[in-house]
């Protein structure tokens, strides 16, 4: 496993150069070590990232969870969708659902036929673009400035008849630049929730995608109880009750 695809786990006092992700039903662990809850809309897209030649689109479904002794009647994510802009202006699309089986990544250019990516084949390279499947579980997408991971679990609880055969998604990225720096400050659902059309849409009212210069987050105007960061280590804890928790 090329060590360059592989996450450092910094959680803590963290900077825009920490790990973000989202997992399970699903819970966010933001950028500078925020941590938030998320229920999404079934059989809906959002964009969870949207920067300068990237984005991230994920679709929520409805789901059941039994938990311990508990039902409960949350969402989760089903696929990831990638669209990013190459180096040399090729604009490459990734997919990657959560199935139980045999999870592949599907890779599509205009002008080009479609590739899956499997577990044990060499990165599909296009440009500064590369996917590939880490394991037979797990997917990288790595470009200049990002690197992105995806991976199937099974629900908790597995042998429960709620849960059974049922597969969570859980995504994960991280810049590999100053993003706080960045022109073009980066947004999507780790800031707020923005639903788009389609899988690989990128033309949403705050999309960064083609933009030559945007704001970042404000914080300040997010909804939900806040509290400042604690020393402890972010991340390690999440959100029960989903009220979302963030610091500025």
């Amino acid at each position: 496993m090329p060590p360059e695809w592989v996450f450092e786990k910094a959680w803590g006092q963290c900077s825009s150069l920490c790990p973000v992700s989202a997992s399970k039903d699903p819970h966010l662990h933001l950028p500078h070590g925020g941590r938030a809850d998320f229920r999404g809309k079934d059989n809906t897209i959002f964009n969870l990232l949207t920067a300068r030649d990237v984005a991230l689109n994920v679709r929520f479904e409805e789901s059941d969870f039994s938990w311990a002794k508990r039902l409960v009647h949350g969402t989760k994510m089903g696929a990831a969708y990638w669209a990013l802009r190459t180096g040399s202006g090729k604009v490459v699309t990734v997919e990657f659902q959560a199935v139980k089986f045999d999870p592949v990544a599907i890779v599509r250019e205009q002008g080009h036929r479609d590739v899956e990516v499997r577990p044990g084949q060499p990165a599909l390279v296009v440009d500064d673009v590369q996917v590939a499947m880490l394991s037979p579980k797990a997917l990288t997408v790595v470009n200049k400035k990002w690197r992105f991971s995806a991976s199937t679990s099974p629900y908790p609880f597995g042998k429960k008849n709620v849960n059974k055969d049922k597969v969570l998604l859980d995504v994960s990225f991280q810049p590999l630049y100053d993003a706080d720096a960045d022109v073009v400050g980066p947004h999507g659902i780790i800031g707020q929730d923005y639903i788009v059309k389609s899988p690989f849409a990128t033309d949403f009212k705050y999309s960064r995608f083609d933009a030559t210069a945007a704001p970042h987050r404000d914080v300040s105007k997010l909804g939900g109880a806040k509290r400042a960061a604690t020393a402890t280590v972010a991340g390690a804890k999440d959100v029960k009750d989903g009220s979302a928790t963030l610091a500025a």
